[in-house]
């Protein structure tokens, strides 16, 4: 299914709205609710990260085009929190009058979490694992990209379906976001640098002479031949 946030890749949802000089945050609820997501990433609450954007991604075209970036991210949070118990019917709804009524947010330190958790961050997460098996594929190879329908979550955008491109670059083994989003657990596999050129994905509206670069999984392309 082709869902509004695979911008550039599904038409009629208008042009993309560029800010200029754009802060990191907004407000100082953005900040907290990026922290929040971390805390909850962190803690097993939410399964994974593409778990999480899973749950981006199932908003309505609606939602997500009336909704800031930050905005997209409670619903998810939200959900998963209920799912797994640690907020009950009611709760969410109760803490946020406490607050309101007494003008303060609560806070909770766990210094040594934190340091564990920006260490696995920066050193670990879902990316980077030497190869312990044979890429399929080699810098100069001339592949194509499935044109497949995702089911649930990818990080293959739809404007890069069925387009040929060229090996130029073989990158370590990352875990299959399609499947862990969805709970199937780490399946790792070889991610490469596919160059395009720029007609070959967007046709007549492009400049002449620009390439498109994409990183992408092994399950994603195909040998040109096939």
């Amino acid at each position: 299914m082709r869902r509004a946030h695979d911008v550039g890749g599904v038409p009629g949802f208008g042009a993309i709205a560029i800010e200029q000089d754009e802060p990191v945050f907004h407000a100082d609820w953005e900040r907290r609710m990026f922290g929040i997501t971390l805390c909850v990433i962190g803690k097993g609450l939410v399964g994974s990260v593409d778990e999480f954007r899973w749950g981006v991604e199932q908003l309505t075209p609606e939602q997500y085009f009336e909704q800031s970036y930050y905005e997209r991210w409670f619903s998810p949070i939200e959900r998963a929190l209920f799912a797994r118990g640690a907020l009950g019917p009611g709760e969410l709804a109760q803490r946020a009058d406490a607050m309101a009524a007494d003008g303060t947010a609560p806070r909770h330190d766990e210094p040594e979490w934190s340091d564990g958790f920006v260490g696995f961050v920066r050193t670990a997460g879902s990316f980077g694992r030497p190869p312990d098996a044979t890429a399929r594929f080699a810098p100069g190879d001339r592949i194509r990209v499935k044109d497949v329908e995702a089911p649930a979550h990818t990080r293959l955008p739809t404007y890069a379906r069925g387009k040929v491109g060229m090996i130029e670059r073989v990158h370590e083994r990352n875990v299959v976001p399609d499947l862990r989003a969805v709970g199937l657990g780490e399946v790792w596999e070889h991610t490469y640098l596919v160059v395009f050129p720029a007609q070959e994905v967007f046709g007549d509206r492009s400049e002449p002479g620009q390439e498109l670069t994409l990183d992408v999984w092994e399950s994603y392309i195909e040998p040109l031949e096939a």
